[in-house]
């Protein structure tokens, strides 16, 4: 498999996979908002998905009436505790997506991980992951952690590293390039961060990572650069200018990032949470409805 380098790549390949496996059956929480119910109609209508909408059915009922979208072929769940319902679902098997609608990829996480919930499998940790494209750069951009870890440390961003390589070589990357993010390039022992990211890179170099490319600490200016990390005297990395994923150091760095390339940027994106049962495609506030359906698109492809 050769690396996906769009979403209108991505889509085929899920339409091609779906022809074969037959339309997904997929739970979409709580939708508030019009995006969330536009885009599982869409993906829904093309046969990818056979959704159920699980929240307060007088509301979904209404949001869609008042919008002229007909789902009255589709099953609601009246359902007062949304999450905690979609996932006794997906646990029994009885679902194989989850569509986060109106409440947030964060809130998801903590409410679904919290207290040791057995959404994961033993000794897995979830995480979020987003993918971004822009004409700006010259591939998928992968970002991580935007909504699971407030400030991971080095063993979570350890799988943080590896869950986002995992995905990337589900889209066709065998050998991720990671750029650790830090606001300097340069190692300071009065920047406890840079050193974290240097023991990193150093753990990939070593294999304890293994089947990436990792390097840090990288601003962001020399990660997305070639140009720029010359200019600044990095000139042996094999990630600066290059990079598949990007890792920040904590959610605060990647879920800014993601709003600027989405909001400012009008970068095209998808995010998932990754790794538990089901994957769980999520959107932020910022997202439209193309975006929402591009995740649902990344969530199926990891099915």
């Amino acid at each position: 498999m050769t690396a996906i380098k769009s979403f209108s790549e991505l889509r085929d390949l899920v339409r091609e996979k779906i022809k074969v496996k037959g339309a997904v059956p997929a739970a979409v929480i709580a939708p508030n908002e019009l995006k969330h119910i536009e885009a599982a109609v869409q993906a829904a209508n093309e046969e990818l998905i056979d959704p159920v909408f699980i929240g307060k059915r007088k509301s979904i009922e209404e949001l869609a009436a008042s919008n002229h979208i007909n789902i009255g072929a589709f099953k609601i769940i009246d359902s007062s505790f949304p999450l905690p319902d979609t996932v006794t679902l997906a646990e029994n098997g009885e679902i194989k997506l989850i569509i986060g609608g109106g409440i947030s990829p964060r809130e998801i996480a903590h409410q679904i991980f919290k207290n040791g919930a057995g959404f994961t499998a033993s000794g897995k940790i979830a995480t979020h992951i987003a993918v971004l494209q822009t004409p700006r750069y010259h591939k998928m951009m992968f970002l991580t952690d935007s909504a699971v870890f407030g400030n991971p440390d080095s063993a979570q961003k350890v799988t943080i590293i590896e869950n986002a390589a995992a995905m990337a070589r589900l889209m066709g990357i065998a050998v991720p390039k990671i750029t650790l993010l830090a606001a300097v390039e340069a190692i300071y022992p009065a920047v406890p961060v840079t050193m974290e990211e240097a023991a990193l890179a150093k753990m990939a170099d070593r294999g304890q990572i293994k089947n990436v490319l990792v390097d840090g600490p990288l601003s962001f200016d020399v990660s997305i650069s070639a140009e720029v990390a010359h200019q600044k005297g990095i000139k042996n990395s094999p990630v600066a200018g290059d990079p598949d994923i990007f890792v920040g150091p904590s959610l605060e760095t990647s879920y800014g990032i993601y709003q600027a390339m989405v909001l400012y940027a009008k970068a095209e994106a998808a995010s998932v949470i990754f790794g538990g049962k089901v994957p769980i495609a999520t959107s932020f506030v910022t997202d439209d409805v193309r975006n929402v359906y591009n995740s649902i698109l990344l969530g199926l492809h990891l099915i």
